[in-house]
């Protein structure tokens, strides 16, 4: 797992809010296209049947 996606989870945990891919992305400096690819690598890493 790189950096980005280490991020991403401290982000997403330490929000009790949902957080939208264009707030990570701007956070990040990314894309959200990039965010998406991100997030459905490590839901992967979770269940590889889960697809979204």
């Amino acid at each position: 797992m790189n950096d980005r996606k280490s991020k991403i989870i401290e982000i997403l945990r330490k929000e009790s809010r949902y957080v939208t891919a264009s707030e990570l992305a701007a956070e990040l400096s990314v894309s959200a296209k990039t965010i998406y690819r991100d997030m459905q690598e490590l839901l992967e890493l979770a269940s590889p049947q889960y697809k979204v």
